[in-house]
């Protein structure tokens, strides 16, 4: 048995056998692949870098690193930017053994990588897809761990008859009130298919996030999405509308099993006609009906808020996922402080903040008491 790593480029021709068996990874998340590259490059000067494990010349597993320059020091990180899921993808169905064999092959040559790039420290994520914490942290050796969550609901559990079925009695019945509330107030469901519409649904989201105080995403990243991802049926804008007047939309990306809901907005004059809970029926049943397993809310700032509970009302539970950090240049590390993560560092997950007011043997933190940096 020969097991090798490769690394390549974007540029490079492997990037096709990359997707190839990327396309094979059911539990595998869009921000895996070498298309994502393509869609967060504006967003910093990160050089995609990935990885193919070979077993006897047969790709089985993969890894996307990308590699930020910064004069406080270099990082490799394994996703960067807003949205990030996902460290290692592989085949299904590998044996417990083989899956340690690549997971310590590759990882292996990530942290060679990152030293020879003169990095201060590497970080990986991990999905909430597969249970492969153990690995990481066996491999990695001595690491600094962030555990944060994501909300997700199972459709196959969820969809029954063609419509959304909650566990207990008080979730169903306050979700179907609240659906009828959108179905009374004459609310259409369809798919985008002009760039216009998401033009106008981008002027919803930017007022709705500065009506609560966040700072909106840049459009860039919803127009590469819609470039790059929709033509591969990877992404598309769903919308509620009345009288051709957009009242929700949500931007969904999706990978085989996985649908992530990467930004959901509505018009705040229709929030009495609760749009986002119709919404939300319509996408899931209609993504369960193209194959997808995984409906995906992504993370939440704080446990138990509104945005929290809205989500949980649609039969989204919590699901793990962990940042691992190895840090190369522990006194580099310790020095930055908070200011200089988010001054060198931004867009990407170097540490926990709490870890520069914890003790030097604290490695584990959760999101539950602190923040990320720029992931929250």
């Amino acid at each position: 048995m020969s097991l090798e790593i490769v690394r390549f480029s974007k540029d490079s021709p492997l990037c096709r056998q990359y997707e190839s068996l990327h396309e094979r990874c059911l539990d595998a998340c869009i921000q895996q692949s070498t298309l994502w590259a393509e869609i967060i490059g504006f967003m910093g000067p990160d050089e995609p870098w990935f990885l193919l494990a070979q077993l006897d010349g047969e790709n089985i597993a993969g890894l996307p690193l990308y590699l930020y320059r910064s004069e406080a020091g270099n990082l490799l990180v394994s996703v960067p930017q807003a949205g990030p899921m996902g460290g290692i993808f592989s085949l299904p169905d590998i044996s417990s053994q083989l899956q340690f064999q690549l997971y310590k092959a590759l990882l292996d040559h990530a942290l060679d990588f990152a030293k020879q790039q003169q990095c201060i420290a590497f970080s990986v994520i991990n999905t909430p897809f597969c249970q492969d914490g153990h690995l990481y942290r066996s491999l990695l050796g001595e690491t600094i761990e962030f555990h944060n969550f994501c909300q997700v609901a199972d459709l196959d559990q969820l969809i029954k008859d063609g419509k959304v079925h909650l566990s207990t009695t008080k979730k169903r019945s306050n979700f179907s009130r609240n659906v009828r509330k959108g179905v009374n107030a004459g609310f259409l469901f369809l798919k985008a298919n002009k760039k216009q519409q998401l033009i106008k649904w981008y002027e919803i989201h930017n007022q709705r996030h500065r009506e609560l105080g966040a700072e909106p995403l840049p459009i860039d990243i919803f127009e590469n999405m819609w470039d790059k991802l929709r033509p591969e049926g990877k992404a598309n804008l769903y919308l509620l509308t009345l009288d051709d007047r957009i009242v929700s939309g949500a931007f969904c990306i999706n990978h085989l099993e996985v649908m992530d809901v990467y930004m959901m907005s509505m018009d705040n004059y229709f929030a009495k006609a609760a749009p986002n809970y119709m919404l939300t029926e319509k996408i899931m049943c209609l993504a369960h009906r193209e194959g997808v397993r995984f409906f995906n809310w992504q993370s939440s700032k704080l446990r138990y808020d509104s945005v929290y509970s809205f989500k949980s009302n649609t039969g989204a539970e919590e699901r793990e996922f962990i940042y691992f950090t190895t840090p190369l240049d522990h006194d580099k590390l310790r020095d930055l402080g908070r200011d200089g993560v988010e001054r060198f560092f931004p867009g990407h997950f170097l540490v926990p903040f709490d870890y520069f007011n914890s003790s030097e043997d604290q490695r584990v933190f959760n999101k539950q008491s602190v923040a990320t940096n720029n992931h929250a």
